[in-house]
C-alpha cells in the first residue's frame, strides 16, 4: 500500500510539474504573439491611411499606399488621394519654384523656374504607381494621346484633360478631370494655375471647367 501510494505522490507532483511547463510556455507564446501584433500594428499605423486587420499575428488587410520593406507589401494609393493631397500646395516665391513644384520638375528632368503643370500630372501618376506615365515630359502636349482618348460620357476620377489654347497654336495646359458637376461643367484639379484658372499661377488649386472648353480627355491610368 505503501508503494502505491508513493507512486501516486509521484504521478501527482509529475503531473504539476508538466502544468506548470505548459502554463509557462503558453504564456510565452501568447506574449510573442502579442508582439508580433503590436509590432505590426506599429509598423503601419505610421501611415495613418485607415485600418489595419490582424489575425493571428499575421496582416491580412492593409490600407492604401502603405509599404513595408520587411515583408514587402506596397499598395499605392488611389489617384485621386494623390493629386487631392496636393491641393493647397503654393509656389515660394512666385516664380515656379519652391520644394513641391521641384519635386514635380524633377520627374521631368527640369528645374524650378519652368512651367509645371505636366510635370504635377507626371509626379501624380507615378505616386500612385503609373509607370506609363514616364511617356509625359514637361510639355502640357505630351498628355494628349489619341490612343488614351477616353468620351465625357466615361470619363473617371484621374483622367487627365487638356486645354487647347489658340494664341499659343497649341495645348498649353493639363489638368485632372476630378467629378462631374453637371452635363456642362466638371470639377478639376489643376498644377500651376491660380484662382482666375490661368495656366500660368502659383499653385495646386481645385477649378471648374467646361466640357466644351476642353480639348481631350486621356486615361493614363490604363
Amino acid at each position: 500500500m505503501r508503494i502505491s501510494v508513493n507512486k501516486l505522490g509521484f504521478s501527482l507532483v509529475a503531473f504539476i510539474i508538466l502544468l506548470i511547463i505548459i502554463s509557462i510556455f503558453g504564456c510565452k507564446a501568447t506574449v510573442r504573439e502579442s508582439r508580433i501584433v503590436e509590432k505590426d500594428t506599429v509598423n503601419y499605423s505610421t501611415h495613418n491611411n485607415g485600418p489595419i486587420e490582424v489575425k493571428e499575428g499575421v496582416i491580412v488587410s492593409i490600407p492604401n499606399n502603405v509599404t513595408d520593406t520587411s515583408v514587402g507589401i506596397t499598395k499605392y494609393k488611389s489617384i485621386k488621394e494623390v493629386y487631392d493631397s496636393q491641393l493647397g500646395i503654393r509656389e515660394a516665391t512666385g516664380n515656379n519654384d519652391g520644394k513641391e513644384i521641384a519635386k514635380y520638375l524633377k520627374t521631368v528632368g527640369l528645374g524650378e523656374g519652368f512651367p509645371y503643370c505636366a510635370a504635377g500630372v507626371k509626379w501624380c501618376l507615378l505616386e500612385a504607381g503609373y509607370s506609363q506615365a514616364k511617356a509625359i515630359n514637361g510639355m502640357a502636349l505630351s498628355c494628349d494621346v489619341k490612343s488614351r482618348h477616353v468620351e465625357i460620357e466615361n470619363l473617371e476620377s484621374g483622367d487627365v484633360g487638356t486645354l487647347y489654347y489658340a494664341r499659343l497654336g497649341r495645348i498649353g495646359h493639363a489638368l485632372f478631370f476630378d467629378k462631374k458637376i453637371n452635363s456642362s461643367t466638371y470639377r478639376s484639379v489643376e498644377f500651376n494655375t491660380n484662382v482666375a484658372g490661368s495656366r500660368d499661377g502659383d499653385g495646386v488649386y481645385r477649378k471648374y471647367r467646361s466640357y466644351n472648353a476642353t480639348y481631350s480627355f486621356n486615361r493614363w491610368t490604363k
